[in-house]
């Protein structure tokens, strides 16, 4: 179904210049174009089981390819990847957990790889904060949702990196402390080449994101919580 934009990608990612940008702008174009439909047809699934984002458009949540390089020092002009996320209250620009597509050449130096993914990615301080705090205070029901059967079929386990002791405000003797020192809360779905270009693809990739579901909405209350409190 994205064969064609995965095509743009890999010869972008071998050619990752401006003129040859340029030169081939119909090609992006092409690609831009169906990976909009692509997540035009997310969005209809996504609303059915999650009617909070169906005042979104596509175009809410594609991320653009170009890439700020003002403070970087790779200099290298696009992404080499495309990318949308449907979120209520803002879709791209939305600080809450929703749904994030991601399509990617394999061993393509940034990710190398597709896939889809939910959760908290690399919150402000103050939003982790709250959304430990949540945690601990009802760490059953995060264990029940990290730990049901479909959630370990599809995501395995949370992923990201963690620190090393407790954070800090947290108890030490905390019995699932564990779960305290992630630095994000994200699930992740690898998607290979071949589903990328498959066919079903949207109906592939719906029902993983409607599991994701449970553990963004026990999320996103510990997000709303903070916004609505100032982030105390």
């Amino acid at each position: 179904m994205l064969c064609n934009a995965l095509h743009f990608l890999r010869e972008l990612s071998a050619h990752n210049d401006r003129e040859w940008f340029q030169d081939n702008k119909s090609l992006y174009q092409a690609a831009q174009g169906e990976f909009e439909h692509f997540v035009s047809g997310l969005l209809s699934g996504i609303s059915v089981f999650d009617p909070q984002v169906r005042a979104l458009t596509a175009r809410d949540c594609i991320f653009r390819i170009y890439r700020d390089i003002r403070f970087s020092p790779d200099k290298r002009p696009y992404k080499t990847h495309m990318g949308a996320y449907v979120a209520m209250r803002g879709g791209r620009k939305s600080i809450y957990c929703g749904y994030y597509f991601h399509l990617e050449p394999e061993n393509s130096g940034f990710m190398g790889k597709s896939f889809c993914s939910g959760g908290l990615y690399w919150p402000e301080p103050p939003l982790l904060k709250a959304v430990r705090q949540d945690i601990m205070d009802y760490t059953e029901e995060f264990k029940a949702h990290i730990t049901h059967p479909r959630f370990v079929e599809l995501f395995g386990s949370l992923q990201g990196p963690v620190l090393k002791a407790t954070p800090r405000g947290f108890p030490k003797d905390f019995p699932d402390r564990e779960l305290l020192r992630y630095r994000h809360y994200v699930y992740m779905h690898t998607l290979s080449p071949e589903r990328v270009c498959g066919d079903g693809l949207l109906e592939y990739v719906l029902p993983v994101m409607e599991a994701m579901k449970p553990c963004n909405d026990f999320l996103n209350r510990a997000i709303a919580w903070s916004e609505e409190n100032g982030h105390d």
